[in-house]
Protein backbone atom coordinates (compact mmCIF):
# COMPACT_ATOMS: atom_id res chain seq x y z
CA UNK A 1 0.00 0.00 0.00
CA UNK A 2 1.19 3.71 0.11
CA UNK A 3 3.80 5.33 1.96
CA UNK A 4 1.46 7.09 3.90
CA UNK A 5 0.18 3.70 5.48
CA UNK A 6 3.43 2.70 7.16
CA UNK A 7 2.62 3.34 11.09
CA UNK A 8 4.82 5.64 12.73
CA UNK A 9 5.85 4.44 16.26
CA UNK A 10 6.20 7.90 17.74
CA UNK A 11 2.40 8.65 16.87
CA UNK A 12 1.08 5.18 18.10
CA UNK A 13 3.80 5.62 21.64
CA UNK A 14 1.74 8.90 22.12
CA UNK A 15 -1.58 7.78 22.12
CA UNK A 16 -0.67 4.49 24.17
CA UNK A 17 0.34 7.09 26.95
CA UNK A 18 -2.48 8.75 26.75
CA UNK A 19 -4.35 5.48 27.21
CA UNK A 20 -2.12 4.45 29.81
CA UNK A 21 -2.29 7.86 32.09
CA UNK A 22 -6.04 7.18 32.13
CA UNK A 23 -6.15 3.93 33.48
CA UNK A 24 -3.57 5.42 36.09
CA UNK A 25 -6.19 8.00 36.91
CA UNK A 26 -8.73 5.63 37.82
CA UNK A 27 -6.59 3.64 39.72
CA UNK A 28 -4.25 5.53 41.56
CA UNK A 29 -7.11 6.67 43.94
CA UNK A 30 -7.14 2.52 45.06
CA UNK A 31 -5.21 1.03 47.55
CA UNK A 32 -3.10 -1.68 45.87
CA UNK A 33 0.13 -3.44 46.69
CA UNK A 34 2.69 -1.54 44.58
CA UNK A 35 4.14 -5.10 43.26
CA UNK A 36 -0.14 -5.58 42.24
CA UNK A 37 0.33 -1.87 40.63
CA UNK A 38 3.48 -2.78 39.04
CA UNK A 39 1.37 -5.56 37.39
CA UNK A 40 -1.85 -3.35 36.64
CA UNK A 41 0.62 -0.75 34.49
CA UNK A 42 2.16 -3.68 33.07
CA UNK A 43 -0.87 -5.22 32.10
CA UNK A 44 -2.35 -1.91 30.84
CA UNK A 45 0.17 -1.08 28.54
CA UNK A 46 -0.18 -4.31 27.06
CA UNK A 47 -4.02 -3.22 26.37
CA UNK A 48 -3.61 -0.13 25.11
CA UNK A 49 -0.96 -1.50 22.41
CA UNK A 50 -3.13 -4.49 21.11
CA UNK A 51 -6.08 -2.03 21.31
CA UNK A 52 -5.05 0.71 19.31
CA UNK A 53 -2.77 -1.84 17.49
CA UNK A 54 -6.23 -3.44 16.29
CA UNK A 55 -7.29 0.26 15.83
CA UNK A 56 -4.97 0.81 13.49
CA UNK A 57 -5.37 -2.28 11.55
CA UNK A 58 -8.73 -1.64 10.87
CA UNK A 59 -8.41 2.18 9.48
CA UNK A 60 -5.84 0.38 7.11
CA UNK A 61 -8.24 -2.31 6.14
CA UNK A 62 -11.20 0.09 5.08
CA UNK A 63 -9.15 2.18 3.14
CA UNK A 64 -7.46 -0.47 1.37
CA UNK A 65 -10.56 -2.01 0.53
CA UNK A 66 -11.59 1.56 -0.59
CA UNK A 67 -14.41 1.81 2.08
CA UNK A 68 -13.82 5.98 2.86
CA UNK A 69 -16.71 6.28 4.64
CA UNK A 70 -15.95 4.13 7.25
CA UNK A 71 -12.30 4.81 7.07
CA UNK A 72 -13.17 8.49 8.25
CA UNK A 73 -15.43 7.33 10.97
CA UNK A 74 -13.18 5.36 12.27
CA UNK A 75 -10.06 7.90 12.52
CA UNK A 76 -12.80 10.43 13.58
CA UNK A 77 -13.53 7.90 16.76
CA UNK A 78 -9.78 8.55 17.48
CA UNK A 79 -8.16 10.98 19.27
CA UNK A 80 -6.12 12.05 17.18
CA UNK A 81 -3.23 15.10 16.99
CA UNK A 82 -2.63 17.14 14.92
CA UNK A 83 0.99 16.09 14.52
CA UNK A 84 -0.36 12.44 13.62
CA UNK A 85 1.40 12.42 10.08
CA UNK A 86 0.10 8.87 9.54
CA UNK A 87 -3.57 9.23 10.49
CA UNK A 88 -4.08 12.73 8.85
CA UNK A 89 -2.68 11.62 5.73
CA UNK A 90 -5.43 8.68 5.77
CA UNK A 91 -8.01 10.65 6.52
CA UNK A 92 -7.00 13.34 3.32
CA UNK A 93 -6.64 9.74 1.05
CA UNK A 94 -10.11 8.69 1.82
CA UNK A 95 -11.72 12.22 1.30
CA UNK A 96 -9.59 12.57 -1.68
CA UNK A 97 -11.50 9.31 -2.40
CA UNK A 98 -14.48 10.60 -1.91
CA UNK A 99 -13.90 13.52 -4.07
CA UNK A 100 -14.26 16.17 -0.93
CA UNK A 101 -11.23 18.10 -2.40
CA UNK A 102 -11.41 21.14 0.24
CA UNK A 103 -12.09 18.33 3.39
CA UNK A 104 -8.71 16.80 2.09
CA UNK A 105 -6.54 20.09 1.35
CA UNK A 106 -7.41 20.82 5.41
CA UNK A 107 -5.64 17.72 6.28
CA UNK A 108 -2.73 18.34 4.27
CA UNK A 109 -2.27 21.86 5.27
CA UNK A 110 -2.65 20.16 8.88
CA UNK A 111 0.55 18.23 7.82
CA UNK A 112 2.64 20.92 6.08
CA UNK A 113 2.18 23.52 9.12
CA UNK A 114 4.43 20.74 11.05
CA UNK A 115 6.66 19.15 7.78
CA UNK A 116 6.52 22.42 5.27
CA UNK A 117 9.29 19.90 3.06
CA UNK A 118 7.25 17.03 3.19
CA UNK A 119 7.45 16.33 -0.55
CA UNK A 120 4.46 13.82 -1.46
CA UNK A 121 1.87 15.72 1.11
CA UNK A 122 3.01 19.35 -1.74
CA UNK A 123 2.13 16.87 -4.27
CA UNK A 124 -0.91 15.36 -2.89
CA UNK A 125 -2.11 19.32 -2.09
CA UNK A 126 -1.30 20.37 -5.32
CA UNK A 127 -3.23 17.11 -6.69
CA UNK A 128 -6.18 17.96 -4.98
CA UNK A 129 -6.14 21.88 -6.10
CA UNK A 130 -5.65 20.51 -9.51
CA UNK A 131 -9.27 18.54 -9.09
CA UNK A 132 -11.16 21.62 -7.86
CA UNK A 133 -9.98 23.58 -11.02
CA UNK A 134 -7.48 26.16 -9.06
CA UNK A 135 -4.84 25.71 -11.26
CA UNK A 136 -3.51 28.63 -9.93
CA UNK A 137 -2.86 27.17 -6.04
CA UNK A 138 -1.53 23.96 -8.21
CA UNK A 139 0.80 25.28 -10.45
CA UNK A 140 2.41 26.99 -6.92
CA UNK A 141 2.29 23.79 -5.43
CA UNK A 142 4.21 22.11 -8.26
CA UNK A 143 6.82 24.88 -8.33
CA UNK A 144 7.66 24.68 -4.70
CA UNK A 145 7.41 20.68 -5.30
CA UNK A 146 10.27 21.06 -8.00
CA UNK A 147 12.47 22.74 -6.04
CA UNK A 148 12.43 19.82 -3.83
CA UNK A 149 13.18 17.65 -6.71
CA UNK A 150 14.18 19.50 -9.53
CA UNK A 151 14.26 16.27 -12.08
CA UNK A 152 10.75 14.19 -11.04
CA UNK A 153 9.23 13.80 -14.26
CA UNK A 154 5.56 13.02 -12.55
CA UNK A 155 6.29 16.86 -11.19
CA UNK A 156 6.96 18.08 -14.10
CA UNK A 157 4.21 16.91 -16.23
CA UNK A 158 1.66 18.01 -13.62
CA UNK A 159 3.11 21.07 -13.57
CA UNK A 160 2.45 21.44 -17.03
CA UNK A 161 -0.90 20.00 -16.98
CA UNK A 162 -2.49 22.75 -14.63
CA UNK A 163 -0.98 25.78 -16.79
CA UNK A 164 -2.40 23.81 -20.00
CA UNK A 165 -5.98 23.39 -17.68
CA UNK A 166 -5.53 27.13 -16.78
CA UNK A 167 -4.61 27.83 -20.72
CA UNK A 168 -1.31 29.04 -20.02
CA UNK A 169 -0.19 27.43 -22.83
CA UNK A 170 3.30 29.10 -23.00
CA UNK A 171 4.06 28.22 -19.58
CA UNK A 172 2.57 24.40 -20.44
CA UNK A 173 4.61 23.84 -23.69
CA UNK A 174 7.77 24.83 -21.97
CA UNK A 175 7.12 22.40 -19.23
CA UNK A 176 5.62 19.48 -21.52
CA UNK A 177 9.04 20.14 -23.81
CA UNK A 178 11.32 19.90 -20.78
CA UNK A 179 9.49 16.49 -19.37
CA UNK A 180 9.55 15.11 -23.55
CA UNK A 181 13.52 16.12 -23.36
CA UNK A 182 13.51 13.18 -20.39
CA UNK A 183 10.82 10.91 -21.94
CA UNK A 184 9.01 11.32 -25.34
CA UNK A 185 5.96 9.57 -24.29
CA UNK A 186 2.71 9.68 -26.14
CA UNK A 187 1.01 11.19 -23.94
CA UNK A 188 2.91 14.33 -23.85
CA UNK A 189 3.19 14.28 -27.51
CA UNK A 190 -0.14 15.06 -28.45
CA UNK A 191 -0.32 17.42 -25.48
CA UNK A 192 2.87 19.49 -27.04
CA UNK A 193 0.63 19.38 -30.23
CA UNK A 194 -2.53 20.85 -28.66
CA UNK A 195 -0.04 23.68 -27.29
CA UNK A 196 1.12 24.18 -30.73
CA UNK A 197 -2.04 24.42 -31.81
CA UNK A 198 -3.32 26.35 -29.41
CA UNK A 199 -0.16 28.81 -29.67
CA UNK A 200 -1.18 29.17 -34.10
CA UNK A 201 1.94 27.57 -34.67
CA UNK A 202 -0.16 25.29 -36.96
CA UNK A 203 3.17 23.41 -39.17
CA UNK A 204 4.42 21.93 -35.58
CA UNK A 205 1.33 20.81 -34.48
CA UNK A 206 0.81 19.09 -37.68
CA UNK A 207 4.40 16.52 -36.81
CA UNK A 208 3.75 16.35 -33.41
CA UNK A 209 -0.25 14.66 -33.96
CA UNK A 210 1.43 12.82 -36.72
CA UNK A 211 4.03 11.07 -34.13
CA UNK A 212 0.93 11.11 -31.81
CA UNK A 213 -0.73 8.96 -34.34
CA UNK A 214 2.06 7.31 -35.24
CA UNK A 215 2.32 6.20 -31.52
CA UNK A 216 -1.06 5.32 -31.06
CA UNK A 217 -3.18 5.02 -34.34
CA UNK A 218 -6.68 4.40 -32.08
CA UNK A 219 -5.71 8.27 -30.44
CA UNK A 220 -9.55 10.09 -32.04
CA UNK A 221 -8.82 13.31 -30.63
CA UNK A 222 -5.20 13.73 -32.01
CA UNK A 223 -6.74 12.22 -35.29
CA UNK A 224 -9.84 14.63 -35.05
CA UNK A 225 -8.20 17.66 -34.81
CA UNK A 226 -5.33 17.23 -37.14
CA UNK A 227 -8.05 16.22 -39.99
CA UNK A 228 -9.62 19.52 -38.70
CA UNK A 229 -6.40 21.66 -38.84
CA UNK A 230 -6.04 19.72 -42.44
CA UNK A 231 -9.67 20.83 -43.54
CA UNK A 232 -9.50 24.60 -42.41
CA UNK A 233 -5.89 24.09 -44.94
CA UNK A 234 -8.28 23.16 -47.46
CA UNK A 235 -5.67 20.03 -47.79
CA UNK A 236 -8.87 17.56 -48.54
CA UNK A 237 -7.27 14.89 -49.67
CA UNK A 238 -4.76 14.81 -46.92
CA UNK A 239 -7.85 15.19 -44.39
CA UNK A 240 -10.06 12.23 -46.24
CA UNK A 241 -6.87 9.95 -46.54
CA UNK A 242 -6.60 10.39 -42.68
CA UNK A 243 -10.04 10.10 -41.65
CA UNK A 244 -10.13 6.94 -43.78
CA UNK A 245 -7.29 5.12 -41.97
CA UNK A 246 -9.11 5.60 -38.62
CA UNK A 247 -12.48 4.28 -39.87
CA UNK A 248 -10.44 1.53 -40.98
CA UNK A 249 -10.10 0.51 -37.08
CA UNK A 250 -13.34 1.99 -35.92
CA UNK A 251 -15.49 2.37 -38.86
CA UNK A 252 -18.79 3.27 -36.05
CA UNK A 253 -17.00 6.23 -35.34
CA UNK A 254 -20.06 8.81 -35.69
CA UNK A 255 -17.70 11.68 -35.07
CA UNK A 256 -15.39 10.65 -37.92
CA UNK A 257 -17.96 9.76 -40.25
CA UNK A 258 -19.61 12.93 -39.94
CA UNK A 259 -16.51 14.89 -40.42
CA UNK A 260 -15.54 12.66 -43.50
CA UNK A 261 -18.56 13.57 -45.22
CA UNK A 262 -18.15 17.17 -44.95
CA UNK A 263 -15.14 16.94 -46.13
CA UNK A 264 -16.43 14.66 -49.26
CA UNK A 265 -18.91 17.80 -49.27
CA UNK A 266 -16.17 20.33 -49.82
CA UNK A 267 -14.05 18.41 -52.00
CA UNK A 268 -17.08 18.30 -54.27
CA UNK A 269 -17.87 14.85 -53.99
CA UNK A 270 -20.96 14.96 -53.16
CA UNK A 271 -22.01 11.37 -54.10
CA UNK A 272 -19.39 10.60 -51.49
CA UNK A 273 -20.34 12.94 -49.06
CA UNK A 274 -24.54 11.47 -48.79
CA UNK A 275 -23.20 7.94 -48.84
CA UNK A 276 -20.80 8.96 -45.59
CA UNK A 277 -24.06 11.04 -44.02
CA UNK A 278 -26.42 8.03 -44.82
CA UNK A 279 -24.17 5.80 -42.76
CA UNK A 280 -24.68 8.38 -39.91
CA UNK A 281 -28.11 8.14 -40.62
CA UNK A 282 -28.10 4.76 -40.00
CA UNK A 283 -26.57 4.41 -36.37
CA UNK A 284 -30.03 6.48 -35.49
CA UNK A 285 -28.32 10.03 -35.63
CA UNK A 286 -30.86 12.77 -36.22
CA UNK A 287 -28.30 15.67 -35.74
CA UNK A 288 -28.86 19.02 -37.25
CA UNK A 289 -25.48 18.91 -38.59
CA UNK A 290 -26.05 15.65 -40.64
CA UNK A 291 -29.53 16.53 -41.82
CA UNK A 292 -28.55 20.08 -42.77
CA UNK A 293 -24.92 18.54 -44.73
CA UNK A 294 -26.88 15.46 -46.58
CA UNK A 295 -29.69 18.28 -47.87
CA UNK A 296 -26.77 20.64 -48.92
CA UNK A 297 -25.22 17.24 -50.78
CA UNK A 298 -28.22 16.05 -52.57
CA UNK A 299 -28.90 19.80 -53.53
CA UNK A 300 -25.41 19.87 -55.38
CA UNK A 301 -25.80 17.08 -56.88
CA UNK A 302 -29.06 18.37 -58.36
CA UNK A 303 -31.98 15.86 -56.51
CA UNK A 304 -33.98 18.83 -54.67
CA UNK A 305 -36.66 16.34 -53.36
CA UNK A 306 -34.61 14.75 -51.11
CA UNK A 307 -32.25 17.84 -50.57
CA UNK A 308 -35.52 19.39 -49.65
CA UNK A 309 -36.56 16.31 -47.18
CA UNK A 310 -33.47 16.39 -45.35
CA UNK A 311 -33.45 20.25 -44.99
CA UNK A 312 -37.11 20.59 -43.38
CA UNK A 313 -35.33 17.89 -40.95
CA UNK A 314 -33.01 20.07 -40.20
CA UNK A 315 -35.10 23.49 -39.95
CA UNK A 316 -37.49 21.54 -37.85
CA UNK A 317 -34.19 21.54 -34.61
CA UNK A 318 -32.73 24.84 -35.67
CA UNK A 319 -35.03 27.49 -37.29
CA UNK A 320 -33.26 30.71 -37.02
CA UNK A 321 -30.38 29.72 -39.49
CA UNK A 322 -30.30 31.78 -41.99
CA UNK A 323 -28.21 30.28 -44.57
CA UNK A 324 -30.35 26.84 -44.66
CA UNK A 325 -34.05 28.54 -44.99
CA UNK A 326 -31.96 30.13 -47.91
CA UNK A 327 -31.13 26.79 -49.21
CA UNK A 328 -34.37 25.04 -48.44
CA UNK A 329 -36.37 28.06 -50.18
CA UNK A 330 -34.16 27.30 -53.09
CA UNK A 331 -34.82 23.45 -52.52
CA UNK A 332 -38.63 23.82 -52.80
CA UNK A 333 -38.35 26.36 -56.03
CA UNK A 334 -36.66 23.71 -57.90
CA UNK A 335 -38.94 20.98 -56.65
CA UNK A 336 -41.96 23.43 -57.91
CA UNK A 337 -43.27 23.76 -54.37
CA UNK A 338 -43.10 27.28 -54.82
CA UNK A 339 -45.51 28.65 -52.21
CA UNK A 340 -43.07 26.89 -49.57
CA UNK A 341 -40.33 28.15 -51.27
CA UNK A 342 -41.29 32.01 -50.76
CA UNK A 343 -42.05 30.70 -47.02
CA UNK A 344 -38.79 29.85 -46.29
CA UNK A 345 -37.07 32.49 -48.64
CA UNK A 346 -39.14 35.15 -46.86
CA UNK A 347 -38.03 33.33 -43.45
CA UNK A 348 -34.46 34.02 -44.69
CA UNK A 349 -34.73 37.88 -45.05
CA UNK A 350 -36.15 38.22 -41.73
CA UNK A 351 -32.96 36.29 -40.08
CA UNK A 352 -30.95 37.89 -42.67
CA UNK A 353 -27.92 40.55 -40.86
CA UNK A 354 -25.36 40.23 -43.80
CA UNK A 355 -24.01 41.62 -46.92
CA UNK A 356 -26.00 43.24 -49.21
CA UNK A 357 -25.54 41.00 -51.89
CA UNK A 358 -26.89 38.11 -50.09
CA UNK A 359 -30.17 39.36 -49.26
CA UNK A 360 -30.21 40.61 -52.98
CA UNK A 361 -29.70 37.09 -54.21
CA UNK A 362 -32.47 35.49 -51.79
CA UNK A 363 -35.22 38.41 -53.11
CA UNK A 364 -34.35 37.55 -56.32
CA UNK A 365 -35.44 33.86 -55.44
CA UNK A 366 -38.27 34.85 -53.58
CA UNK A 367 -39.02 36.80 -56.82
CA UNK A 368 -38.55 33.70 -58.92
CA UNK A 369 -40.93 31.93 -56.49
CA UNK A 370 -43.77 34.38 -56.25
CA UNK A 371 -43.70 34.63 -60.33
CA UNK A 372 -44.13 31.18 -60.68
CA UNK A 373 -47.15 31.56 -58.03
CA UNK A 374 -48.32 33.89 -60.72
CA UNK A 375 -48.02 36.44 -58.24
CA UNK A 376 -46.72 39.42 -60.06
CA UNK A 377 -46.84 42.02 -57.57
CA UNK A 378 -45.12 40.42 -55.47
CA UNK A 379 -42.53 39.21 -56.98
CA UNK A 380 -41.79 42.64 -58.60
CA UNK A 381 -41.69 43.96 -55.40
CA UNK A 382 -39.20 41.28 -54.30
CA UNK A 383 -37.12 42.12 -57.65
CA UNK A 384 -36.99 45.61 -56.67
CA UNK A 385 -36.07 45.63 -53.09
CA UNK A 386 -33.08 43.56 -54.70
CA UNK A 387 -32.28 46.09 -57.39
CA UNK A 388 -32.14 48.95 -54.22
CA UNK A 389 -29.28 46.54 -52.31
CA UNK A 390 -27.20 46.22 -55.51
CA UNK A 391 -27.80 48.95 -58.30
CA UNK A 392 -25.56 47.13 -60.45
CA UNK A 393 -26.02 43.88 -60.92
CA UNK A 394 -26.55 43.57 -64.48
CA UNK A 395 -28.50 39.85 -64.76
CA UNK A 396 -30.60 41.75 -61.98
CA UNK A 397 -31.78 44.04 -64.19
CA UNK A 398 -32.33 42.37 -66.91
CA UNK A 399 -34.69 40.13 -64.99
CA UNK A 400 -36.66 43.54 -63.77
CA UNK A 401 -36.92 44.45 -67.73
CA UNK A 402 -38.20 41.31 -68.64
CA UNK A 403 -40.36 41.36 -65.15
CA UNK A 404 -42.48 44.47 -66.76
CA UNK A 405 -42.33 43.41 -69.85
CA UNK A 406 -43.39 39.75 -70.01
CA UNK A 407 -45.47 39.22 -66.52
CA UNK A 408 -46.42 43.29 -65.79
CA UNK A 409 -47.11 44.21 -69.26
CA UNK A 410 -45.75 47.46 -68.76
CA UNK A 411 -43.95 48.49 -71.56
CA UNK A 412 -43.12 51.65 -70.65
CA UNK A 413 -41.08 50.40 -67.57
CA UNK A 414 -39.63 47.48 -69.41
CA UNK A 415 -38.10 49.80 -71.53
CA UNK A 416 -36.80 52.00 -69.20
CA UNK A 417 -35.15 48.69 -67.64
CA UNK A 418 -33.88 47.11 -71.14
CA UNK A 419 -32.33 50.94 -71.49
CA UNK A 420 -30.56 51.02 -67.81
CA UNK A 421 -29.42 46.95 -68.98
CA UNK A 422 -27.41 49.02 -72.08
CA UNK A 423 -25.81 51.83 -70.01
CA UNK A 424 -24.45 48.88 -67.29
CA UNK A 425 -23.52 46.55 -69.95
CA UNK A 426 -22.19 49.15 -72.86
CA UNK A 427 -19.76 46.15 -74.80
CA UNK A 428 -21.31 44.28 -77.42
CA UNK A 429 -20.15 40.84 -75.59
CA UNK A 430 -22.73 38.88 -77.96
CA UNK A 431 -21.04 35.60 -75.97
CA UNK A 432 -21.24 36.72 -72.98
CA UNK A 433 -22.83 34.13 -70.12
CA UNK A 434 -22.77 33.38 -66.95
CA UNK A 435 -24.25 30.65 -65.23
CA UNK A 436 -26.55 30.37 -61.78
CA UNK A 437 -27.39 27.90 -59.52
CA UNK A 438 -30.44 26.75 -61.26
CA UNK A 439 -28.81 26.60 -64.75
CA UNK A 440 -30.21 29.80 -65.73
CA UNK A 441 -28.81 32.20 -68.14
CA UNK A 442 -27.54 35.44 -65.97
CA UNK A 443 -26.80 37.80 -68.85
CA UNK A 444 -28.60 38.32 -71.68
CA UNK A 445 -26.84 38.03 -75.19
CA UNK A 446 -26.90 41.72 -75.72
CA UNK A 447 -28.46 41.51 -79.23
CA UNK A 448 -31.49 40.03 -77.98
CA UNK A 449 -31.96 42.86 -75.88
CA UNK A 450 -31.11 45.37 -79.01
CA UNK A 451 -33.84 43.44 -81.03
CA UNK A 452 -36.73 43.54 -78.08
CA UNK A 453 -36.56 47.53 -77.37
CA UNK A 454 -36.68 48.06 -81.63
CA UNK A 455 -39.98 45.62 -81.00
CA UNK A 456 -41.12 47.80 -78.24
CA UNK A 457 -40.85 50.75 -80.00
CA UNK A 458 -42.91 49.95 -82.68
CA UNK A 459 -45.27 48.42 -81.00
CA UNK A 460 -45.48 52.20 -78.86
CA UNK A 461 -45.33 53.73 -82.07
CA UNK A 462 -48.57 52.08 -83.60
CA UNK A 463 -50.08 52.65 -80.42
CA UNK A 464 -49.53 56.27 -80.84
CA UNK A 465 -47.11 56.69 -77.54
CA UNK A 466 -43.78 58.39 -77.64
CA UNK A 467 -40.84 56.14 -76.32
CA UNK A 468 -38.34 58.47 -76.70
CA UNK A 469 -40.03 61.01 -73.67
CA UNK A 470 -39.17 57.33 -71.43
CA UNK A 471 -36.15 58.30 -68.89
CA UNK A 472 -33.21 56.41 -68.58
CA UNK A 473 -32.19 57.69 -65.12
Amino acid sequence: MHDEFIEDPKSQLFHISRQVSGFKAIFGRLKIPPIKKMFLNITMLLFAINSQSQHLDSINYFIQNYDYLKTIDMINKTDIDERDYVLLSIKASAYKGLSKYQEAISCYQKILNNDSANLKCNIDLALCYQLLGDNKNACALFEKALILDKKNYFLIQQLANSYFFSEDFENALLNYLKGYSIDSSYYLTKQIAKCYEELSNIDTAIIFYEKAIEMNSNDFLSTYRLTNIYRKKENYEHAIKLTNSYLNQDSLNLKILRLQGLLLFLSKDFEGSIKQYKKCLTLNDTSELTNKFIGYSYFKFGDFKNAKYYLEQAYLKNYLDMELCYLLGLACNYSDDFVLGAEYLNRAIDLSITSPLFLSQVNQELGRAYTNMFEYELALSSFLKAYDLTPNDVSLIYKIARHYDYCIKDKTLALKYYNFFLVAHPKKELSTQKTSVNGELSYSNYESVLKRIDEIKEDMFWQGKNSDTISNK
